[in-house]
């Protein structure tokens, strides 16, 4: 048995998001650009892509762009809010708990413009420090970035009570949220968060890589960040990723589809882990509060992380020693780092991540190994 838990890194492309692509790579091939019959064609497909991953997040067609992923969708972002708010004021506030594609976007332009950028600390549950926030708040500020969830913990963000507050502060202030780990997985839209940027990506929710979008609020507008034919409104030229658009289109609209039914499975799959391991195995440590369903990080205190999850690959289950998303060398979690946690529980730390094609009983199996593995591998290599 094959069991993959590392769907926070990326997820199966869905047959029904392959189909279509698959379809328009072969059939709807023409250049949407183009004023033929085989350039109408896909752009029509493209319209349908837009509609359901504006329909899924909350907002309409025209406030969607499609970009290469949500890396990209971070940068043009994060890159025209500065360029754009740097007119009247010059500091940006933004988490330790954020994804390298916004904190490495907000170092550049640190180093390039002289940006101040305030870094929230986090609090033991993985929430950032509120306090702080209000604290550092001020008409200065251009820009506030808050991811919705945590990629490696889990952690559901104040996203909204950040932007409030920021705004109050420096109401001509942008907010922005990177919610790669939320959409399509918790049934929340960008109206709900209050923000005038998101960013989201195709591959987390069973569609195609190399696909995402970015949401910019309706009357808003930034510098142009990547030049070229003027495709989606001149924020980000080149010709469209029609194959991935549309899968990603297909994947959005099954995933809102399915949402409840997805919440329910692996909410009962979390569960099993979770309970499995905390009742059974000491020295175990669950990594935040306030999470999503289906991500969950677990500390196993006194082995290396890497030993045991390549211990469970040999079994065939397959999860994550943190985030995946940056590179694949090892180095300590600067989320769990930035929690407090102690050197023991961040290298022992593995990361679980659910899909709606996950089962209770590959759940059941992961503890059954996890039950085994585990005190072994701690007497082999000894307790730190």
């Amino acid at each position: 048995m094959e069991i993959y838990f590392d769907n926070a890194a990326t997820t199966m492309v869905c047959k029904e998001a392959a189909d279509v692509a698959y379809k328009v790579m072969t059939e709807s091939y023409g250049n949407p650009s183009s004023l033929h019959n085989k350039g109408l064609e896909v752009e029509k497909q493209l319209r349908i892509a837009r509609e359901q991953v504006a329909h899924a997040w909350g907002v309409t067609p025209g406030e969607v762009y499609f970009t290469s992923g949500g890396t990209e969708s971070n940068n043009i972002s994060l890159g025209g809010a500065i360029l754009k708010g740097r007119k009247w004021g010059n500091k940006v506030i933004t988490t330790k708990a954020e994804h390298p594609a916004v904190l490495e976007v907000l170092e550049h332009y640190r180093e390039a413009l002289g940006i101040e950028v305030v870094y929230i600390d986090l609090l033991e549950n993985g929430l950032p420090d509120m306090q702080q926030l209000k604290e550092k708040a001020d008409d200065k500020v251009i820009l506030v970035s808050m991811m919705h969830v945590n990629n490696e913990t889990g952690v559901i963000m104040p996203v909204r009570e950040a932007v409030s507050i920021v705004k109050k502060a420096a109401p001509r202030s942008f907010a922005h949220s990177d919610m790669v780990q939320s959409f399509g997985k918790t049934g929340v839209t960008v109206a709900a968060l209050g923000v005038d940027f998101a960013s989201i990506s195709g591959h987390k929710i069973h569609g195609p890589k190399g696909i995402g979008a970015l949401y910019i609020k309706k009357g808003i507008t930034i510098p142009t960040m990547v030049f070229g034919g003027g495709q989606e409104k001149n924020v980000r030229s080149g010709t469209e990723n029609t194959p991935g658009i549309c899968g990603f289109g297909e994947a959005a609209a099954l995933a809102e589809k399915e949402h409840n039914n997805a919440e329910k499975i692996t909410a009962e799959v979390k569960d099993i882990i979770l309970k499995g391991v905390m009742e059974n195995l000491p020295d175990c440590k669950v990594n935040g509060e306030n999470t999503v369903s289906n991500v969950l990080s677990i500390s196993f205190c006194g082995l290396k992380s890497e030993i045991l999850l390549h211990s469970l690959e040999s079994k065939g289950i397959y999860v994550s020693s943190g985030s995946a998303c940056s590179s694949n060398h090892p180095s300590p979690s600067k989320v769990l780092t930035a929690m407090g946690r102690s050197n023991k529980e961040i290298d022992g730390s593995l990361r679980f991540s659910f899909s709606r094609y996950n089962t209770p009983q590959e759940a059941k199996r992961c503890v059954e190994v996890l039950l085994a593995e585990v005190p072994e591998i701690r007497r082999f290599y000894g307790r730190r």
